[in-house]
């Protein structure tokens, strides 16, 4: 697929003397185009305060949820995949002219402020932080987001003190996105990929190389890791997607089976009753 990249730039978000913005979005699956990625101009703290999804950095996906908190690097290219009805967040946008010097005085033993250093080198692993959000950190945010909102006298100081403070418990609680095992990142990408190609014949050889591993190793993992085989996950995709269409189009069954990648019509109905108690045709005729 060919992807298209867009650069948020930071005159659509700062006035020109002060670097710092705090917004608010709803957005729906239907707001995230799949070929649509973005980098910034500038850093990015997002709250998740409803819905759920994945944030896809590099095209690895990483589940978020009501709560999580993201800080994300300029150049990361990133977009959301909306599994919700609605994905409800708050930004917290800055450059980092912002804070001044402040930032090269704050250093921790797990490395955190590394990312902010002119010598970072890009990887999709590292471009950003994820984690669960905390009391402390939900209600700094919302201060935050009151003090950018009434401009009182000195808002600008008292918001850049804010943002430190935000960052330092960021740094306290966080975990990079490689607090993740290397073994449940893989079974995530898997499921991913599962999801987007579930219309096509699954190559599991292809699908090994794309994760470095022996497809031996690679079912293997992904079964301890989700305690499925990865044939059963896909079929549970496909039937999933067959019964919406048998629900909601009049497309015929053979077609159906086809669309859902189901290329073995007596195979899809013995899974699909197996699943769903009934052959597709009885199902269409009792809930169609």
């Amino acid at each position: 697929m060919i992807q298209k990249l867009k650069t948020f730039r930071s005159a659509d978000f700062f006035p020109q003397e002060f670097h710092f913005a705090v917004t608010y979005a709803i957005h729906t699956p239907e707001d995230c185009l799949e070929e649509q990625r973005f980098t910034r101009e500038f850093w990015k703290i997002t709250r998740v305060l409803k819905g759920h999804g994945r944030i896809l950095v590099e095209d690895t996906p990483f589940p978020v949820h009501e709560g999580s908190v993201i800080l994300v690097h300029p150049a990361a290219v990133t977009t959301f995949e909306i599994l919700s009805e609605e994905l409800e967040i708050d930004n917290i946008l800055f450059d980092l002219s912002f804070l001044g010097s402040e930032l090269e005085s704050l250093r921790d033993n797990f490395r955190f402020f590394d990312i902010f250093s002119d010598s970072f080198k890009q990887k999709s692993s590292f471009a950003f932080y994820l984690q669960d959000t905390n009391a402390k950190i939900t209600s700094l945010i919302g201060e935050m987001k009151r003090e950018y909102k009434a401009q009182r006298t000195n808002y600008q100081i008292f918001l850049k003190a804010q943002l430190l403070e935000l960052l330092i418990l960021m740094q306290r609680g966080s975990e990079k996105i490689a607090h993740k095992s290397s073994q449940e990142q893989v079974a995530d990408y898997v499921t991913y990929f599962l999801e987007k190609n579930y219309k096509h014949a699954l190559f599991i050889d292809l699908l090994a190389e794309k994760v470095h591993l022996t497809p031996n190793h690679l079912c293997s993992l992904y079964k301890k890791v989700t305690g499925q085989n990865i044939i059963t996950v896909l079929n549970e995709i496909r039937l999933k997607h067959a019964l919406a269409l048998l629900t909601q189009s009049d497309l015929k069954i053979s077609v159906i089976a086809l669309e859902c990648g189901f290329n073995d019509l007596s195979y899809f109905y013995r899974t699909f009753k197996k699943k769903y108690s009934f052959n597709p045709g009885e199902y269409k005729r009792k809930f169609g």
